[in-house]
């Protein structure tokens, strides 16, 4: 729901009335007024040049007032009072006022606030011209051009405009005032104050400085600040009454105002922005604010920043164009109007909007072109009213940084999606723009199939989070190099991935599943693009990942890690008949479906969950894969390579062809073909036990401690059956060994195996009796190697510690 603050920017602006004084010549009571007489130049304080001598104040009944109409020119160079002047009031007739450096003409008003007094008209129904060299003008009020017919001209080039009153620029004729240098000091300005007016300020230089700034009052008004001017306001209204026209230009300068600007009130205004110009507005921007008017932004390579509201189109219609490089803030955006549809709009284009949320009503809308929209605040609706949104140009970028917002608006157009920051975004609507999806940072959230439109995936290290159960059918999913894509999907819901092509980049990694997304994901890709035997990763940290095809085999093959997270479950579900993981991680649940065919190598890693297949496992290369959990394998584990420590109990069948298998576990039935086996973990006293043991060939390696206890045991329910012709031993004397210990080092139920059969493989010079003691296997350790030499020792010598020497036999095919 939108703040209470947020929809005070609907509420009607407040009818904006200028109250126009009557133009033409002022009346005075009691007042002298003094002509110029001159037709050319002369001096303003020389008595001569005027009718009645110089016009000064004094007091009540004063000759204050003066008149130059006859084509002259008076030139003030001192301070000087006077009460009121006119320049050309009178039609065909003309007057000039020059105020050079040192001058300064100030114009004072009466003890009865007479509102002729305090003011200068500069063009009644004549032609008049202000020019300020360097001097200053102080008062109350000046009209330019105050009747219609007249023109009026102040040209600025140095000095100061001071007034406490009103700037009437276009009173009923053409006014314009031209600023070049100086400093101009308004409390207010109305350009354009009739209807019959048209006034035009332009400021090249200097300080334009106005609390109550109208551009097009009742008439026309333009306003154009540029160059190395600089303009301050407090509250501004650009086409202010029903039939006005205002427009304001900002170029390459600077404009700050304190309150509120409207642009179109019930009139037509335009505000330009450009060449690199920078306007703050501490309060809120309207862009028509009353039914009938209408407002235009042209923001061209510039900055605007609005402390509160951007408003386009409240009553009346708005446009905003922001283009070129341009960044647009604000707290909130607002795009409505009035029909027919679409009135208002919002147009963006290789620029930036910084903004809280952009909000529409009835007949608004926004496109974005190559843009950025950077985020603020956290918002719930963050394109509340909009029902749709177009994205054009190649690429858009939503940046939230480290906030979350969300948006049912459908997304249109052609371009891409580019989500930046740490934040969330939630797409819920029924998107079809075209351009594909580029999740850099943070996270998307989804709830719908048509939530990312169409086109490609690619990712970052990011999230693509469900909410509800749906399928996101994409042409190309790419997961960049050295990056972590996340997919995951809300408790009992399913998130379906429907891939035509999968292409992973070297070192990524495709996790699934996060902290309260435990749903299910079904995973499928017509193609896998990824480089056998990489470094990337296969995560699955919450909730379950369950194969639609062989796409999730292909990635758990060609990756070098597969982790399944405690509680997770990962299911080939029978669409795999070999996968080849190089290291198996976790605590989780690992299921291959029900397929007898199926075949999963491993070559190392630590797996302390599940492991279920009715088909089976090998185990390859040179590294060290241990499994703690309990292993469900009907077809049997085969070693061939590196070593398999089975720390937990094993529900299959092992068969060692080369390589070593140990552990402290249980299996079935172990077969020994070759290499060797290991009770305990390597190194370390331990016992292992199975069913049976049937030895064909290789090596039994045991560890003898100090003691018995502290030494390595092999415990067989069934038999110990041996299909070879000699059993050899290889003995590992760890520090403490004690000549003539007796060591017990299989118990079984029975077994087929002559004594002499059994051998040592140690060449070291290490000696012992091998003897059967009822249902165990007993060795006598009677001689350890000495370096350098063999010692015959008798009973009670401690053994120095042996390095370990092993013979190799070569594996029964």
């Amino acid at each position: 729901m939108m703040s209470a603050r947020r929809l005070s920017v609907f509420a009607p602006l407040a009818c904006i009335g200028l109250a126009l004084f009557a133009v033409g010549s002022p009346a005075h009571a009691g007042g002298i007024t003094t002509n110029w007489l001159p037709a050319g130049a002369g001096d303003f304080m020389e008595n001569a040049n005027w009718s009645d001598n110089v016009p000064q104040m004094e007091g009540y009944g004063n000759t204050g007032f003066f008149t130059i109409n006859n084509g002259g020119e008076a030139q003030l160079s001192v301070s000087h009072e006077v009460a009121s002047g006119q320049l050309g009031q009178s039609s065909g007739q003309s007057g000039t006022l020059t105020l050079q450096t040192g001058s300064n003409l100030i114009l004072k008003r009466n003890d009865l606030e007479d509102n002729t007094y305090g003011t200068i008209y500069v063009g009644g129904a004549g032609q008049g011209t202000l020019n300020l060299t360097g001097g200053t003008l102080s008062g109350v009020d000046l009209r330019v051009a105050s009747a219609s017919g007249g023109t009026g001209s102040v040209t600025f080039s140095g000095g100061a405009l001071n007034l406490t009153g009103v700037l009437y620029l276009g009173d009923g004729g053409t006014g314009t005032l031209n600023q070049t240098v100086g400093v101009s000091t308004l409390s207010s300005a109305i350009i354009g104050a009739s209807s019959t007016g048209s006034g035009t300020l332009t400021a090249t230089g200097g300080l334009l400085d106005i609390d109550d700034l109208t551009v097009g009052g009742t008439g026309s008004g333009t306003l154009s600040v540029s160059g190395t001017a600089t303009l301050q306001t407090a509250s501004v209204v650009v086409g202010s009454n029903s039939g006005s026209t205002g427009t304001a230009t900002l170029s390459g300068t600077t404009w700050t105002n304190s309150g509120n600007i409207t642009v179109g009130g019930a009139g037509q205004g335009s505000l330009t922005i450009e060449n690199g110009a920078a306007l703050t507005v501490d309060g809120s921007l309207s862009l028509s604010g009353t039914s009938g008017g209408s407002g235009t932004l042209v923001l061209n390579a510039s900055t605007l920043d609005v402390g509160l509201f951007l408003t386009i189109g409240e009553s009346g219609n708005g446009t905003a164009t922001i283009s070129n490089g341009s960044t647009l803030t604000a707290d909130s955006i607002v795009v409505s109007g009035e029909s027919p549809a679409p009135a208002s709009s919002l147009t963006v284009t290789g620029s930036t909007i910084i903004a809280g949320q952009i909000a529409g009503m009835s007949n608004g809308s926004a496109s974005f072109a190559d843009s950025t929209i950077r985020v603020t605040e956290d918002n719930a609706a963050f394109f509340l009213g909009l029902d749709e949104v177009s994205l054009l140009g190649a690429s858009n970028t939503f940046d939230t940084q480290q906030y979350h917002i969300s948006t049912s608006a459908a997304l249109l157009g052609t371009a891409r999606l580019i989500k930046t920051g740490t934040g969330s975004l939630a797409l819920l609507g029924a998107s079809t723009y075209a351009g594909g999806t580029y999740l850099q940072q943070g996270e998307i959230v989804v709830n719908n199939a048509s939530s990312l439109g169409t086109g490609a995936l690619e990712m970052d290290t990011s999230e693509l989070r469900s909410t509800a159960t749906a399928t996101l059918a994409t042409a190309e999913l790419t997961v960049n190099a050295a990056q972590a894509a996340t997919f995951s999907t809300a408790a009992s819901t399913t998130l379906t991935l429907d891939l035509a092509s999968l292409d992973l980049g070297d070192d990524a990694t495709l996790r699934f599943g996060s902290a309260g997304n435990t749903g299910t994901i079904l995973f499928g890709a017509d193609t896998v693009n990824a480089t056998p035997g990489g470094t990337g990763i296969l995560s699955l940290e919450y909730g379950s990942l369950t194969a639609t095809d062989a796409a999730l085999g292909t990635v758990a093959s060609r990756v070098s890690k597969v982790f399944v997270k405690d509680g997770a479950v990962l299911n080939f579900n029978d669409q795999s008949s070999s996968i080849d993981i190089g290291i198996l991680e976790g605590d989780g649940f690992l299921t291959t479906g029900n397929s007898v065919q199926t075949t999963v190598t491993v070559r190392s890693g630590h797996f302390g969950g599940q492991l279920a297949t009715p088909g089976q496992i090998v185990k390859e290369g040179s590294g060290t894969l241990t499994l703690s959990g309990a292993p469900q394998i009907s077809g049997g584990i085969t070693v061939n390579a590196g070593t398999l420590l089975l720390n937990g109990a094993a529900n299959s069948d092992v068969f060692v062809t080369d390589g070593t298998l140990g552990g402290t576990g249980s299996a079935d039935v172990v077969t020994l073909q070759g290499g060797t086996m290991n009770p305990g973990e390597i190194g370390e006293a331990g016992t292992f036990t199975a069913d049976a043991l049937v030895w064909v060939d290789g090596d039994m390696v045991f560890d003898l401690g100090a003691t018995p206890a502290a030494s390595d045991q092999l415990i067989l329910t069934g038999g110990l059956y041996g299909q070879g012709t000699t059993y050899s031993f290889l003995f590992n004397l760890a520090p403490g060994t004690v000549l003539n210990t007796t060591y017990t080092l299989i118990t079984f139920g029975s077994q087929d195996i002559a004594l002499n059969a059994f051998t040592i493989a140690n060449t070291d010079g290490l000696e012992g009796t091998f003897a059967y003691n009822g249902s165990t296997l007993e060795f006598t350790l009677t001689a350890v190697p000495e370096p350098g030499s063999l010692m015959l020792a008798g009973a009670g010598l401690a053994v120095v510690v042996i390095s370990r020497f092993r013979k190799r036999k070569s594996p029964i095919a």
